[in-house]
């Protein structure tokens, strides 16, 4: 008994360091899309007129930085749109951006919403209106992840 209760605890730290590995990886391509989408943004080498725009440029470039970080051939990162959710039974929302991550039979599911205020008006004459309205959106997708 004793070689098969070993085996499950190597099998599951083995799990447990992978899961680990995976999330520290898609962590880091987060972390360096959005210091790359920031840094266009703030040079005028992106400029996003909504959410749409923002969700899509961001997802190119987490896709571009994704194959870098495929080291297995059983391992690959996926980049998608609009992921639609279940909420509370029968309520329906989407995820503006997941990244699946999968290695082998072993996959995680990382949900990114994306908020895009603007304090101009898209033709900058004045300050837009209503700033706080967008607020309740906001709460909601955090309550959606």
């Amino acid at each position: 008994m004793a070689p098969l209760v070993a085996f499950i605890q190597r099998c599951s730290r083995m799990t447990l360091d992978m899961r680990i590995r995976m999330k520290m990886k898609i962590e880091k391509i987060i972390m360096e899309g959005w210091e790359s989408y920031k840094n266009k943004v703030a040079n005028n080498l992106l400029a996003p007129e909504n959410e749409k725009m923002m969700q899509l440029q961001m997802a190119q470039i987490y896709q571009t930085l994704s194959p870098v970080y495929e080291y297995e051939k059983s391992e690959s990162i996926k980049v998608l749109l609009e992921v639609a959710v279940t909420i509370q039974g029968n309520v329906f929302r989407s995820i503006d951006i997941v990244i699946v991550h999968t290695i082998g039979k072993e996959m995680s599911k990382y949900p990114i919403e994306l908020k895009c205020f603007r304090l101009m008006t898209r033709t900058r004459t004045g300050r837009r209106g209503a700033q706080n309205l967008g607020m309740y959106d906001y709460w909601e997708d955090i309550e959606n992840i």
